[in-house]
């Protein structure tokens, strides 16, 4: 699973419209933000679970941050076929994301 895709306002519906994707908002600045990406890294390296990992820099993409009224940083958005299924404000262990992954399976 590759955590690195990051994403912008042009990529961002076809990106997560089939399947599962978690779409991270984070900024570099913030501490909790680093720690998000992390764990979604770890996340992403468990094989029974199918989906795909995107980033969002805020301070880089504003049009897509806007889009979805991001104001806390990191933010975790879960869709699931293009539909917004969940939305975490503030850092989330590996426990919350998978057992909401494992819910919307």
């Amino acid at each position: 699973m590759d955590t690195n895709t990051s994403i912008d306002i042009s990529k961002y519906k076809f990106t997560v419209r089939e399947g599962i994707s978690i779409v991270n908002f984070y900024t570099d600045w913030s501490f909790y933000s680093k720690i998000q990406k992390l764990i979604l890294k770890k996340l992403g390296q468990d094989q029974d679970l199918k989906f795909k990992i995107f980033n969002v820099n805020c301070d880089r993409n504003k049009a897509l941050t806007e889009k979805f009224e991001i104001n806390y940083f990191p933010t975790v958005l879960i869709f699931k076929n293009g539909s917004i299924v969940n939305q975490f404000n503030g850092l989330q262990d590996i426990c919350t994301l998978e057992s909401m992954l494992k819910k919307i399976a």
